[in-house]
């Protein structure tokens, strides 16, 4: 399925415009995404210029929503006895998600921390 984003930036003048994303920058009022992702989230710019000074711009913030993505840098750990020990685990996710741990097949979350 494709989603079409588009980002427009209405200016009620003649001259050219520049829209500026991040590094990136297109000449235009209107901005597409296909099948927007994760990648495209951020700040986007638009600024308005011509010959006569000043510039004028307006900030569009793009929120992408996506489920959550875990990273384990460490799936098997090994730790002498009475040592400590850090998992970790990494998740990416919009709206930000909330990590808990629970051990083995257990459905008790595990509230401690040490």
């Amino acid at each position: 399925m494709a989603v079409l984003l588009t980002i427009t930036c209405e200016i009620p003048i003649t001259s050219s415009l520049v829209l500026r994303a991040r590094e990136e920058s297109y000449n235009g009022n209107v901005l597409f995404f296909l099948k927007v992702d994760r990648k495209q989230m951020g700040a986007y710019l638009c600024i308005a210029s011509n010959d006569v000074p000043p510039a004028v711009s307006k900030r569009i913030i793009l929120t992408v929503n996506f489920p959550p993505d875990i990273r384990v840098p460490n799936q098997l750990l090994g730790a002498p006895l009475y040592t400590d020990v850090d998992l970790e685990c990494f998740v990416e996710a919009y709206p930000y998600a909330v990590a808990n741990w629970q051990k083995g097949g257990s459905n008790k979350d595990i509230l401690f921390n040490g």
